[in-house]
């Protein structure tokens, strides 16, 4: 004897809140998996011709496989100075990453290969960035550098409240 499958409402509509359950806990545990740093002190550095250096704190560790958003701001201060900005990834990792500032635009794509320098205002001014990283096997860290190029002007400082955010696509 075969039996009759029979689909009511309320097995359609139990069906229907268990996928909104389970898409809002998907979108939950993507967004919570977004990473971000907020710079806590300024940082400084002098010297002519000084190569990028690591920034002491912005820096997120971002897992192999993934494809992420990377946004931020700098608060870089210096008057009369300068500064110039690289970025670093793991070995396998691929990015392009602009940058913009009202002293400087420009595009990083190389791990530790650093801008053109650009100069900085007397008062404290903003450098945004944004762009794409795509890890590869390994997870490791997008790290951002910078430095000072001339020393014919005062300390370049990356201030506190400067920050980067990677989120998944």
């Amino acid at each position: 004897m075969k039996q009759k499958h029979t689909i009511g409402l309320a097995n359609i509509l139990a069906v229907g809140i268990l996928f909104v359950v389970i898409s809002t806990f998907t979108q939950t545990a993507e967004t919570a998996s977004m990473t971000k740093v907020v710079k806590s002190v300024d940082e400084s550095t002098t010297g002519f011709d000084i190569p990028p250096q690591d920034d002491d704190e912005l820096a997120l560790v971002l897992n192999k496989n993934k494809k992420y958003v990377i946004r931020g701001t700098l608060f870089p201060h210096g008057e009369g100075s300068d500064m110039r900005i690289a970025a670093t990834v793991p070995n396998g990792a691929v990015f392009v990453v602009g940058y913009d500032s009202a002293q400087g635009t420009g595009v990083l794509e190389e791990s530790g290969v650093e801008a053109q320098s650009f100069g900085l205002d007397e008062a404290a001014s903003a450098v945004s960035v944004d762009g794409i990283v795509t890890m590869g096997n390994q997870s490791g860290e997008f790290r951002l550098q910078w430095g000072q190029f001339s020393s014919e002007g005062s300390t370049t400082t990356v201030k506190s409240g400067s920050f980067l955010i990677a989120e998944p696509i």
